[in-house]
């Protein structure tokens, strides 16, 4: 007897061609239904058999991307109320304030690394990538994870990238930040002298002209700025680091060098969570909730100066839901919660998932 199947899918499974490969395994198996990001995960949707429906569960599991992580699958059974389509993947839906796991960006698969020497229009691309491989966190600008929600969505697919995003057989089926030569995004060099260029052979050659003559070269990449220098050239060393002052010291003392046009991000001795052993002895005295309070309060000194500002912390809430002692603290700020993954603990039943605080002013 054919039932309804709600299928609720939470841990690394968007960024990683999760979606892409649900279609996949079911039309090979002819089932109907469709497949969603949600910001809490994906969402499937069957009509199946009892057989078929644990033939899809186990296949999901036993199947998946290499770089997906599947934390729990909740399966959920409904009597049909009406035929669905054939299968297909469904625009995403925000249903609620839970947020999924992000997939970190990934390094070039092999299969792009041949891509760069073999397709015309990806010939040398410095931005290639597929379901595999590529930017995923660092483009993010919300959730569910789909283009019109990252940096990618000013770039409008050329008709080349278009055919391969909707071909279920090709490796960059619903690749989000799929880019090529004639659509995506293109380095662009400036030079001190305020010379401009855009073409990439010559960026390249420019570049290590100046690495050779013990200059330096800012990269702007998908998280940031790199320096790069040569570091066997000790004149070329000096130059990256000649505004860079380096202090060690109380937080405190950092107030002098802060203003509207800073970035401050700190990382302070994490407050410990109840019941769990935890360091907070980096000297003598110990990072207790007195010194929260003051850490809290310098923020709000640096916050009044128009800083940006950045703060971590452990989350009370994974063994106390009522401890409210962050959200009261930082009432006015934006706190976020992200899940990180503890590897290292003498209890292997303390590792694992577990979520932290991330606080800004922004």
């Amino acid at each position: 007897m054919i039932s309804q199947y709600n299928i609720h899918i939470k841990g690394l499974v968007q960024g990683v061609g999760f979606r892409p490969f649900v279609y996949r395994l079911a039309t090979d198996m002819h089932l109907h239904g469709y497949v969603d990001n949600r910001n809490d995960g994906v969402f499937v949707m069957i009509q199946a058999t009892p057989s078929q429906k644990d033939d899809f569960v186990k296949g999901l599991t036993t199947h998946k991307p290499d770089v997906a992580e599947i934390e729990t699958v909740t399966v959920l059974e409904k009597p049909v109320s009406k035929p669905l389509p054939d299968f297909f993947i469904a625009p995403s839906r925000e249903v609620d304030n839970h947020i999924t796991r992000i997939s970190p960006d990934i390094a070039v698969c092999d299969e792009c690394l041949q891509d760069l020497i073999s397709q015309p229009h990806r010939i040398r691309y410095p931005f290639i990538n597929c379901t595999h491989c590529g930017p995923r966190f660092s483009i993010i600008n919300a959730l569910p994870y789909d283009r019109p929600g990252t940096t990618m969505s000013v770039f409008r697919m050329c008709p080349e990238c278009e055919a391969e995003y909707t071909d279920v057989r090709d490796r960059r089926f619903h690749a989000q930040p799929i880019a090529c030569t004639h659509c995506g995004p293109h380095y662009h060099l400036f030079m001190k002298n305020g010379y401009e260029s855009v073409d990439y052979e010559e960026i390249l050659s420019r570049m290590a002209a100046v690495l050779r003559q013990g200059g330096v070269v800012a990269l702007k990449g998908l998280g940031g700025f790199n320096l790069i220098c040569n570091a066997e050239n000790i004149h070329a060393v000096s130059a990256a680091l000649k505004n860079v002052q380096i202090v060690c010291g109380d937080y405190s003392e950092s107030k002098a060098f802060i203003d509207k046009h800073t970035l401050v991000y700190l990382d302070p001795p994490y407050r410990p969570l109840k019941g769990r052993d935890s360091f907070i002895s980096y000297t003598e005295t110990e990072f207790d909730d007195s010194c929260q309070r003051a850490l809290a309060g310098f923020i709000e000194e640096i916050n009044a100066r128009g800083a940006y500002i950045i703060l971590s912390n452990s989350d009370p809430k994974n063994v106390d839901p009522e401890d409210d002692f962050f959200e009261d603290l930082y009432i006015d700020y934006d706190v976020q919660r992200i899940q990180a993954k503890r590897r290292i603990n003498r209890n292997a039943d303390h590792r694992g998932y577990i979520t932290e605080l991330l606080i800004k002013n922004y």
